[in-house]
């Protein structure tokens, strides 16, 4: 098992173009490489590699020829020869430098690790400080008692002081910031939407002038003798010859329906007119 390869393809899998499930099957293989050759020990098409790659032995071994063709995984080599495998020998496989700046480090990602500059202050038994070399120059090497014959009279000891970066400090917030913000909250009312229009109107308006004069013991309900008026109506039917149509129906003591209006209209069209040339003018008396 080889952790740092582990975690070098964690960290820069994307860096050669794998896909997630890609990864996962790199990660398989790299739990069978050697740390310091990168190389496999063992045959990775045993049941329990299969296994923990959750793939049949046909599917592991496209998975495979994908991380080659994205120069993830590679063949190794010996004696300029490909370790390709032959009839009792398994093929050995190699996971070439991900990293672009090896070796990586992986501390939270990073392919290198920052160095902190340290300097040393020497402490004296009487109180007196004193600095030293800092903590990555060569001549810095174990404590000694400075006094003869390890005496520990006058002795002194090196610890290491860490220099803090400062803090910047907030900027505190303005005097209107604070009230802007202590201020309460408004709320916004929402305008009224305005009414839709009644595109009903019209025949809304004739039923109930019908239903006002002839609704009055009849069989039928006001909304169903309203429908058939929207309807007749939305198929054309002018207001006017509409409305002498339903009053003809209701002195004839019939029920309002699509058949009877058209057999009012047809009446009225054949009735003698007080204008002969204005067919719009009726005889009164035949309404």
């Amino acid at each position: 098992m080889s952790i740092r390869v582990i975690v070098e393809v964690l960290d820069h899998w994307q860096d050669v173009g794998l896909t997630a499930g890609e990864r996962n099957d790199l990660i398989v293989v790299a739990e069978n490489v050697n740390d310091a050759t990168r190389e496999t020990v063992g045959p990775i098409h045993e049941s329990y590699v299969l296994r923990r790659a959750g793939k049949s032995a046909a599917g592991w071994k496209n998975a495979l020829g994908k991380l080659m063709a994205k120069k993830a995984l590679a063949y190794a080599v010996r004696n300029g020869r490909e370790m390709r495998g032959h009839p009792g020998q398994h093929a050995v496989y190699r996971i070439p430098v991900l990293c672009p700046d090896p070796p990586h480090d992986g501390l939270k990602g990073m392919c290198t690790r920052m160095e902190r500059v340290t300097s040393q202050v020497t402490h004296h038994e009487n109180g007196d400080l004193e600095m030293g070399h800092p903590s990555d120059d060569p001549s810095n090497g174990m404590g000694h008692l400075s006094g003869v014959n390890g005496s520990p009279e006058e002795c002194e000891w090196v610890t290491s002081q860490v220099t803090p970066t400062p803090l910047t400090p907030p900027t505190p917030p303005t005097t209107a910031a604070r009230a802007a913000d202590d201020a309460p909250k408004k709320r916004t009312k929402k305008a009224a939407a305005a009414p839709k229009p009644n595109r009903h109107q019209v025949a809304d308006d004739l039923a109930a002038a019908f239903w006002k004069h002839h609704g009055q013991g009849r069989a039928q309900s006001f909304p169903a003798i309203r429908q058939i008026i929207r309807t007749a109506i939305g198929n054309g039917v002018p207001r006017d010859d509409l409305a002498r149509a339903l009053d003809r129906i209701a002195r004839e003591g019939r029920a309002i329906s699509g058949a009877t209006i058209d057999i009012a209209l047809g009446g009225l069209r054949k009735a003698p007119y007080q204008n002969p040339t204005n067919d719009d003018v009726y005889d009164e008396d035949l309404i």
